[in-house]
């Protein structure tokens, strides 16, 4: 019996296990992607007085699109208070219950309120 047989159902098994784990892969990855941006206008002025600051933004300490949004801010030198909602239960509490979000960062400014982060988005939420 010729040695070729045996090396080519190996190999087919090992490429179709590639190529489904690459379908796989992908199918997961869109999945667990962090929906697009929201903006939702509305009175938000409990918010600001809540939390004493005209741009009130919501935060995970181990969101890395909260840290992205945080230097975005500190780069367009914008003042705002962090709330950092895996630190205080009550903070979550009202972001989840009284805000109805459960998603971070989420960006509270006089009547508008981003939630997720995109730099376009967050560039345009930004502009008065």
């Amino acid at each position: 019996m010729s040695k070729l047989p045996q090396f080519i159902l190996p190999a087919l098994l090992v490429c179709g296990l590639g190529v489904s784990g690459y379908f796989a892969s992908n199918a997961l990855r869109s999945t667990i992607q962090m929906p697009a941006p929201l903006v939702e206008l509305g009175d938000h002025s409990a918010v600001i007085q809540r939390y004493g600051a005209r741009t009130v933004l919501f935060t995970s300490s181990t969101c890395t699109y909260c840290a992205s949004m945080k230097e975005m801010l500190d780069e367009r030198n914008v003042v705002y208070r962090e709330i950092q909602v895996d630190k205080r239960p009550e903070d979550m509490t009202y972001l989840v219950n009284t805000l109805k979000v459960q998603t971070v960062p989420t960006l509270v400014r006089d009547d508008r309120r981003l939630t997720g982060f995109n730099e376009s988005q967050v560039e345009r939420f930004l502009v008065p």
